[in-house]
């Protein structure tokens, strides 16, 4: 899948470099790709432990995944971690998507700069 974060090496790069966005469902995890302008966006989803059984993490990762997409994820020239809260495990799917919105809001804000 192209447009994914799969390298484990590369979250963790993002988590102690990254710019945090903190919204009512997820923490967005932003970070420019440096030198690769015009490169396509790449997108992590990240459901922890915490949040209940496999099923319960992959349904809000598949929720995470559906709101990002329909903000146009990935994003050019970032790289995203999405990491969801527990609040995204009973949030509504329109609410997480105005979450999005306001990370991709954020993200034209960084382009501009």
């Amino acid at each position: 899948m192209r447009g994914t974060i799969r390298s484990t090496d590369e979250i963790s790069a993002l988590f102690e470099a990254a710019r945090k966005i903190q919204t009512n469902s997820f923490i967005a995890l932003i970070q420019t790709q440096d030198g690769k302008r015009g490169t396509k966006g790449r997108v992590a989803y990240i459901a922890g432990r915490k949040l209940g059984s496999a099923p319960t993490r992959n349904r809000i990762k598949r929720r995470l995944r559906e709101a990002a997409h329909q903000c146009h994820a990935p994003w050019e020239g970032f790289d995203v971690v999405l990491v969801a809260k527990k609040k995204a495990a009973s949030a509504s799917f329109i609410s997480m998507v105005e979450d999005m919105t306001r990370v991709q809001e954020e993200l034209i804000r960084d382009a501009v700069r």
